[in-house]
């Protein structure tokens, strides 16, 4: 039962993390490019801190305004929602906004996903107007990017192979804006030629210890390679008694200076991989507690290393929540992988080549 065609006013994006705002912001500027006419004259964007002043460079053309002033938002709203709620049920059947919790369906499938009577009732009754179909155990791995925005493109009249076909498009025109803004921001004088960001909210982060074999199997000097952390992030001691050349990022800014200035940059499943993904000239992704085809964009050229583990997708948990993950570890497990390891030092060796 497909909703009716509804023009937007309101675009909350809020589940997730940084890296969601981005994916969320490529789907955005997918139906942008399709010419569907679904957003009102004056519709505004609201989204999180840290990807605030980069949605706004990647779409210049829409109001972009911080989540905390979301409050009072103009109806209809396309909220990207963490919770399905009898609110939020109440919305979708009977008004004309959109709370997508596109999180629900994938969570079932990856994991089962416990969920009581209730939740089941909520989300079921959700599916019925915002999912392709009922049977979770079909959900297919797809673009978060995608998922976020199938609903909106379906009530419009466009399947998801259209919508995919524009997120294509889509990537060239974010890339390009993306890259003409940090063409002035790199950091000429001290972006080492391979940038390291192996920092993760969760416990997908790259361990000091692999880091040190990594930089001691390539035979890198101190002058050829840079971990890079925020201010705030304690951790980078554990990297700097390890050895390993760090340096600190001071923001969004400067992140987008060392990625479009380094040769390579090497990220774990994190914020700064969105950037790459776009920004660098050669991006290795070091992936671990996601699938490659939900984070990474179908047209990024990105060189991915990923061994599955049997937990993953894991139910993702933030470090500054527990102190390991669901399955007890305080760093994913494919780090402690020897085959893993030497898949990562080829793609290494192919990125420097």
């Amino acid at each position: 039962m497909a909703r009716r065609k509804v023009r937007i006013r309101s675009i909350l994006i809020q589940d997730g993390g940084q890296g969601d705002g981005i994916m969320a912001t490529h789907g955005l500027q997918a139906l942008i490019e399709s010419g569907l006419p679904f957003l009102e004259e004056g519709a505004t964007c609201y989204v999180r801190t840290v990807v605030e002043p980069l949605v706004r460079v990647m779409l210049p053309d829409l109001k972009v305004l911080n989540l905390s002033k979301s409050k009072h938002s103009p109806h209809p709203r396309y909220h990207i929602i963490g919770k399905t709620s009898l609110t939020t049920l109440f919305r979708n059947l009977f008004l004309k906004d959109f709370y997508i919790n596109f999180s629900a369906r994938r969570k079932r499938a990856s994991y089962g996903y416990t969920q009581g009577g209730m939740a089941r009732f909520l989300q079921a009754a959700t599916d019925l107007f915002l999912a392709s179909g009922r049977n979770w155990l079909r959900e297919t791995p797809a673009y978060y990017g995608l998922k976020m925005w199938a609903p909106l493109a379906e009530s419009w009249g466009m399947s998801e192979v259209d919508l995919a076909r524009w997120l294509y498009r889509a990537f060239s025109t974010l890339s390009e804006r993306l890259r003409a803004h940090a063409s002035g921001l790199v950091r000429a004088t001290d972006t080492a030629p391979i940038a390291i960001f192996p920092g993760g909210k969760s416990f997908q982060y790259i361990p000091p210890s692999f880091l040190r074999e990594i930089i001691s199997r390539l035979g890198l000097r101190d002058s050829e390679y840079a971990c890079y952390f925020a201010p705030d992030d304690r951790s980078i001691e554990g990297y700097r008694r390890a050895g390993i050349n760090c340096s600190v990022t001071q923001g969004v800014e400067d992140i987008l200076g060392v990625v479009a200035g380094a040769e390579v940059t090497i990220t774990a499943d994190s914020f700064v991989s969105h950037i790459a993904q776009m920004l660098s000239p050669r991006h290795i992704a070091l992936l671990s507690h996601d699938l490659p085809q939900h984070t990474i964009h179908p047209a990024a050229g990105s060189i991915v290393v990923f061994e599955p583990l049997e937990c993953c997708p894991c139910n993702y948990t933030g470090r500054e929540m527990a102190g390991t993950c669901a399955g007890g570890y305080e760093a994913c497990r494919v780090f402690e992988s020897k085959t893993y390891l030497e898949a990562v030092v080829r793609a290494v060796e192919g990125g420097r080549g």
